[in-house]
């Protein structure tokens, strides 16, 4: 057994971290949010014994709307800058907004297929039923959907942007909202300045909003009216920062550095 051959991949191994995000996020990423969530929930259910079951699976289930829709659109792209057709289908007549739409078409497709078999599964294994929202439903599931796409735009137009170095963020940046979603638990429970935050971002009232109607019968609408509105606003600066960043990847040789 060579000490310096176990050096060289040592070093071999260090040069491959400190230059690969992905490597960065595997190793802290993940752990960070999940200290940060389970310890809110923690805090929370220590509070709040009786709810912990129905908590956990509304935010489940309204979690993996926005997830599997971003996600969509992000692969989406990245499938066509891996298999090298990014380039190929802009030099016919498809536009960006095309682009775009059929994209958010197919993280639509796929997130309510999701909901539904896993909205069956929570009924028929949990007796929890998300359809007590009633008429709720349909308004928090588009609002989901909505910010789950200007995500998608965002995050897309970061790796025309920056490039392959950042393609982790792909499936790991949205998860970065979790902990100031409010998704498993509500935002008094978090600190001062991650309930700031939480305040700028839909998904907050999405979740508070169908907590408070799932345990009190009540329908919050001024959160359903500041989801919508916050959605609205979002989805525009998303497209817009979306088509300024393809633009300017197209003129700067991106798109086939991305693809070399």
């Amino acid at each position: 057994m060579s000490f310096i051959r176990i050096k060289s991949l040592l070093w071999h191994n260090w040069y491959y971290q400190k230059r690969s995000l992905e490597a960065w996020v595997d190793v802290f990423w993940w752990s960070t949010i999940a200290i940060v969530v389970f310890g809110l929930i923690a805090l929370y259910f220590a509070q709040n014994e009786a709810v912990k079951t129905q908590i956990i699976l509304l935010g489940i289930l309204f979690w993996e709307i926005p997830r599997v829709a971003q996600l969509s659109i992000s692969l989406g792209v990245l499938r066509d800058v891996w298999s090298r057709n990014l380039s190929n289908l802009f030099t016919t007549p498809l536009s960006v907004g095309e682009f775009l739409a059929a994209q958010m078409i197919v993280g639509f497709l796929k997130s309510f297929s999701v909901f539904i078999i896993i909205s069956v599964i929570a009924f028929v294994v949990y007796d929890f039923s998300i359809y007590r929202l009633g008429l709720e439903l349909p308004i928090h599931f588009i609002n989901l959907l909505v910010f789950s796409w200007s995500a998608g735009m965002v995050i897309t137009a970061l790796i025309f942007r920056y490039g392959n170095k950042i393609q982790a963020f792909a499936w790991s940046l949205f998860f970065l909202l979790q902990p100031v979603a409010a998704v498993f638990y509500p935002i008094e429970v978090m600190p001062k300045f991650m309930q700031k935050i939480a305040l700028l971002l839909p998904l907050t009232y999405v979740f508070e909003g169908a907590r408070q109607k799932l345990f009190t019968g009540v329908t919050n609408v001024d959160y359903i009216l500041i989801a919508i509105v916050g959605n609205i606003i979002y989805f525009v600066i998303a497209y817009i920062y979306f088509i300024k960043m393809f633009k300017r990847a197209r003129e700067s040789g991106m798109f086939a550095r991305l693809e070399a």
